[in-house]
């Protein structure tokens, strides 16, 4: 007896998920990743000028606790921008969105601090 072959597979890929079209896809996803590369960039970035600048609440901070909390941010901005480009590359369309609201809100509180209106 010969095994059918002529039936779709019942795992759910990556187009399947995104609703795109087998040969869209592809294009989608690299470009999500594309998209959440650039604004970890821009979060890293606005990390390092929030850090580095003069405002109140960093002035309050103790050396020793500032140097901590600069690493343990960067390292947890590291993080949010793997997971954003894994879920993307996997598919997942929510990741893209999630770090995309994440960074919003990152460049919004930066620019609060930045501006001196916090």
């Amino acid at each position: 007896m010969a095994a059918r072959f002529d039936r779709p597979p019942l795992r759910v890929n990556a187009q399947q998920r995104l609703c795109l079209p087998a040969r869209k896809a592809h294009y989608s996803c690299g470009m999500a990743v594309a998209v959440i590369f650039v604004l970890g960039i821009v979060n890293f970035a606005l990390n390092r000028a929030v850090m580095a600048c003069n405002h109140p609440l960093m002035q309050q901070m103790p050396p020793l606790l500032k140097a901590m909390n600069q690493r343990f941010s960067l390292l947890i901005e590291y993080l949010m921008l793997v997971a954003g480009m894994l879920l993307a590359a996997q598919g997942w369309a929510w990741g893209a969105i999630g770090y995309g609201v994440y960074s919003m809100m990152n460049g919004f509180s930066a620019w609060l601090i930045l501006s001196g209106r916090v």
